[in-house]
């Protein structure tokens, strides 16, 4: 789904990032299939190239789009390497799953809050900016404490 959305956005090479996409999700297949995380590797370094390729000629490069694909990479990136995984074939990782998510979530909405703050140094007053901030960084807090204990554990 994320390569149709990157076709679809890419104002000036959709060919050239369709083909990026398409060699992206053959490299995560058969890196999945073939149990090898270099592959895994290779195809979020795809994505993210196919990315890079869908905004050329895009007026903003960093827009709440841009911070949900950005998220999107990084769950790819986690569920590949989880289907590589060892231990999954005994459990389910299921705490890890939701972890990653959240800190995706997590992330994607601090992006979006902070694209909003710096809109609002321009239209809002310093009061409404500095609350912004306040509740920016509780929400960094939390999901860095949701990273770190996904890490730990």
């Amino acid at each position: 789904m994320l390569g149709v959305v990157l076709i679809q956005r890419a104002p000036i090479f959709p060919r050239v990032v369709g083909l990026v996409v398409t060699l992206a999700l053959l490299t995560l297949v058969v890196g999945v299939v073939l149990r090898r995380s270099a592959l895994v590797a290779w195809s979020i370094v795809l994505l993210g190239t196919a990315y890079g390729f869908s905004i050329i000629g895009e007026p903003v490069s960093v827009d709440a789009v841009s911070l949900l694909v950005a998220a999107t990479i990084f769950l790819a990136a986690e569920a590949g390497y989880l289907a590589v995984e060892e231990e999954v074939l005994i459990a389910p990782p299921v705490h890890r799953a939701l972890s990653s998510l959240a800190v995706a979530v997590g992330s994607a909405v601090i992006g979006v809050i902070l694209l909003a703050i710096g809109e609002s140094l321009l239209n809002a007053g310093p009061l409404l900016t500095a609350g912004g901030i306040a509740a920016t960084l509780v929400l960094l807090a939390v999901v860095i404490t949701a990273a770190a204990r996904r890490t730990a554990g």
